[in-house]
């Protein structure tokens, strides 16, 4: 037996005006009948998914209607795009062919009906027009089916636009340009893409005071059954308080950035026009110690006064360098070079070279470390450990330990004194700027040694920590990793 011939028999069953049939998953094989005021050929909905075609009442959603079986649903069936009817229907299993019977006759609650979806329009368009944000639904060809309260306030407007495209409202409303080409290409990306997009929006000169109004726009497709857009729902906020402290957060950045700069060149300018004045004093104690030597003039006070001015030279000469570094420092202009290099042979290095000489103590080297190459910046570090080793031989009279660690990814240099140590309440303090703890006030110093070191050793991406105790020691550990 044919297909036809046994959908004709099978219908045959069922006094109806309009009969579906559909396979298990839904797809319509055969259609019989019509309805009554509907002029169409229900024909055409043969191929077509019944779930898509048969919401029921009292959901908007749709539930799987096949599921339903001996059961009566009063819904819509949407029977064209923009066209539907209210609908009684009956869907009966065929087992013995695995096919589904769908009878349907018009039904005389039409009305109330379309009462109750006027309550649900009019339901959502409340709630959307009291959103504190723009809400617009757009067809997929960017005409506006939707505006709530929020997004235009004017309500002729609002009606004149409804069916209109993007495009003729932005002429309408004389937008700018850029507006038209941002919406069009936000809205090509959305329709291409399948996802939510965001952009940022400026209207120059829209408030009282001249200021933008700036909104955050998002535009998000919305799918329908079949996986097509069916429309594209897109809602504003307005950010233009936010955009306004963004704004003067960039010209505070902008004028701090200013101010650094000037600071920093003055701060340049006057050392180095301290170094002229320096050398004319430093020349002028050589040749004044010349010109002793050549006469023979031996006298301990005038030899003294020497050795002072000469000290106080080179600690001002140490100051003026110190501070040239702070300032390259702020500004990001210190260089960094790292090359493959040997840390214990570099420690070596500096006690043999800036401490020669120490009155009944030594700087002892403990390597705890295979010693292979690890990448550091020689001139950085050089600075870093002369630095932190100066400290710990002028705050103590005893012996200097100094431990190095080399493990899979960090080295260790720790640094070990037995001196006079830093008041706990101070030690958080001691990486500022000019920041001298309160016992080495009987010692020279400048407050930026440890400023420039801490910052030497954050540009190797490392650490320092500190320990110490007051009157017990001081202990500083650095951590640099060994690839940098």
């Amino acid at each position: 037996m044919s297909d036809h011939l046994f959908f004709e028999q099978l219908i045959e069953k069922y006094s109806n005006e309009l009969v579906l049939i559909s396979d298990e998953q839904g797809f319509i094989k055969h259609v019989k009948g019509a309805l009554q005021s509907v002029n169409f050929n229900f024909e055409d909905l043969i191929g077509l998914q019944i779930s898509n075609l048969i919401v029921e009442k009292d959901s908007p959603f749709i539930h799987p209607l096949l599921n339903r079986c001996n059961q009566e649903v009063v819904g819509l069936l949407k029977y064209t795009k923009a066209q539907q009817i209210a609908i009684q229907s009956h869907i009966y299993y065929e087992d013995k062919n695995s096919l589904y019977v769908i009878y349907i006759k018009p039904t005389s609650s039409f009305y109330s009906e379309k009462k109750g979806l006027e309550q649900i329009k009019i339901f959502y368009e409340n709630l959307l027009n009291n959103l504190p944000v723009d809400v617009v639904v757009f067809s997929p060809d960017h005409k506006y089916l939707y505006i709530n309260k929020i997004a235009l306030s004017d309500e002729k407007k609002r009606n004149w636009l409804i069916g209109k495209t993007d495009q003729e409202y932005a002429e309408k409303f004389q937008l700018a340009p850029s507006h038209i080409k941002g919406r069009k290409e936000t809205f090509r990306k959305v329709i291409e893409t399948g996802n939510l997009i965001e952009y940022e929006e400026e209207f120059k000169g829209k408030y009282k005071n001249g200021s933008s109004k700036w909104l955050l726009r998002h535009f998000k497709p919305i799918y329908n059954s079949l996986g097509e857009i069916e429309f594209v729902l897109g809602f504003g906020l307005d950010i233009s308080d936010r955009k306004k402290a963004e704004i003067e957060t960039l010209k505070n950045l902008e004028k701090q950035k200013e101010l650094i700069q000037l600071k920093n060149k003055f701060v340049s300018t006057i050392s180095h026009e301290f170094r002229t004045p320096l050398a004319t004093i430093r020349g002028s104690i050589d040749l004044l110690t010349m010109f002793l030597e050549k006469n023979q003039i031996k006298h301990p006070k005038i030899n003294q006064f020497i050795v002072n001015v000469n000290n106080e030279v080179f600690n001002l000469n140490n100051l003026l360098n110190e501070v040239l570094m702070i300032g390259r420092h702020d500004v990001s202009l210190t260089p960094v070079n790292f090359t493959n290099g040997n840390l214990l042979e570099l420690i070596k290095k500096i006690v043999a070279q800036n401490f020669p000489y120490l009155d009944n103590r030594k700087i002892t080297v403990i390597s705890k470390t295979p010693n292979h190459a690890i990448q550091f910046d020689p001139k950085l570090m050089f600075h870093v450990l002369s630095n932190i080793l100066s400290n710990a031989v002028k705050y103590s009279q005893k012996d200097i330990i100094v431990v190095l660690k080399e493990y899979k990814k960090v080295t260790t240099v720790t640094i070990e004194d037995f001196g006079i140590g830093i008041p706990e309440h101070e030690q958080s303090k001691l990486f500022n700027s000019f920041y001298r703890a309160s016992n080495s006030i009987n010692y020279q110093g400048t407050g930026l040694g440890l400023v420039i070191v801490k910052n030497f050793i954050e540009l190797h991406q490392g650490k320092i920590e500190l320990v110490s105790q007051l009157n017990v020691g001081t202990k500083f550990k650095i951590t640099i990793p060994n690839n940098q």
